[in-house]
């Protein structure tokens, strides 16, 4: 059997495109942007729907350059500006995170009452970090948190989210919310 060779230009050629990297580009004012976008009431159609607000958690303690979180968002001309490689295809090590810190109050459907949440969302990923569509992960802060929310918010500002109750499996919905206004925020 006879055994196949390359040639050495071709060898070089691979190894030389084996990691195409990317780099992310942070600024203040889009940092204030996507702050613009999540910091707002999100409620659904009809009264008694299920109702969030978030604004920016400013106390959250900001965790960069850790392999997970590349950047985090900070509202009203705090974001940092920086320009940061964000791994890219065949590279290895870590996918870098945007994220956004929020707190924020969840109120009407199968709640009885209002109930204050804290959590994260995550922007784009690799050159474009501020891209839609957002991930949220909200938690209840009652301990033990009786509550999580779920899902994505859209460049249209239309929120999809999946409230699960932890004290009832019965009591998880998915609701499709849209912005309504601005947050109250502090």
């Amino acid at each position: 059997m006879r055994r196949r060779s390359f040639p050495p230009s071709l060898v070089l050629i691979i190894i030389g495109a084996g990691c195409l990297s990317d780099t992310a580009s942070y600024t203040p004012a889009k940092d204030d942007e996507a702050m613009a976008a999540i910091a707002k009431v999100f409620a659904a159609p009809g009264t008694g729907g299920l109702t969030v607000s978030l604004c920016e958690d400013v106390d959250a303690i900001e965790d960069t350059n850790n392999c997970q979180v590349g950047h985090t968002v900070r509202g009203g001309g705090r974001g940092r500006r920086h320009d940061q490689d964000s791994g890219g295809i065949g590279c290895g090590g870590c996918q870098y995170h945007t994220v956004a810190y929020v707190k924020g109050t969840v109120s009407g459907g199968p709640l009885a009452g209002p109930r204050a949440v804290t959590g994260e969302i995550q922007l784009g990923l690799g050159e474009n970090p501020y891209g839609f569509p957002y991930d949220v992960d909200l938690d209840c802060d009652d301990t033990p948190s009786t509550c999580q929310l779920t899902g994505t918010l859209a460049e249209d500002g239309s929120l999809q989210l999946t409230f699960s109750d932890n004290m009832s499996a019965a009591n998880t919905v998915t609701v499709d919310l849209t912005a309504v206004g601005e947050a109250a925020c502090p």
